[in-house]
């Protein structure tokens, strides 16, 4: 949980058992007897040490980007003028899933949209937030469908 929260914190170095550990480094440990590398910890998504490995690559884009763009300050852009279109998409979203096509592509759409409708400072927030988890659910998925080859890809459309 504290290397998790490093992450979110846009750290690349984690700290796990009191040791600071360099983001491309794997650490294999034990909890309560098992080998975390194969258990599934909540959010992996079926895919053992899967969200910990997205969150850290997510750091390091993170980083990137600061190292590249150094402090970016910019308005949010966003308001109620896009509420239609965040309608649209959860439209989109209800009827894609009633037809059975709905893909990641239609759910981060709607999370986008429903954060560019939102100039409340907590709520858009809390709509980035959801749109980051889609991001890194999808990137689980496409990670768990390489690993286990012969899986179904999400439908198109």
């Amino acid at each position: 949980m504290f290397a998790f929260l490093i992450l979110l914190l846009g750290a690349v170095t984690t700290v796990h058992s009191g040791q600071a550990v360099d983001s491309t480094d794997r650490i294999r440990t034990t909890v309560q007897g098992k080998d975390t590398d194969t258990m599934t910890q909540p959010g992996d998504y079926g895919l053992p040490g899967s969200l910990n490995r997205v969150l850290t690559d997510v750091a390091a884009e993170r980083a990137a980007q600061d190292a590249m763009w150094g402090l970016q300050e910019h308005p949010d852009g966003t308001g109620p003028a896009y509420a239609s279109e965040a309608d649209l998409a959860k439209r989109a979203v209800a009827d894609s899933a009633a037809e059975g096509r709905l893909t990641w592509r239609h759910i981060l759409h709607e999370e986008v949209l429903e954060a560019f409708a939102e100039d409340d400072p907590d709520r858009l927030r809390t709509e980035l937030i959801q749109v980051a988890a889609v991001a890194v659910k999808w990137v689980q998925d496409l990670d768990r469908r390489a690993a286990s080859p012969g899986e179904p890809e999400t439908a198109t459309a």
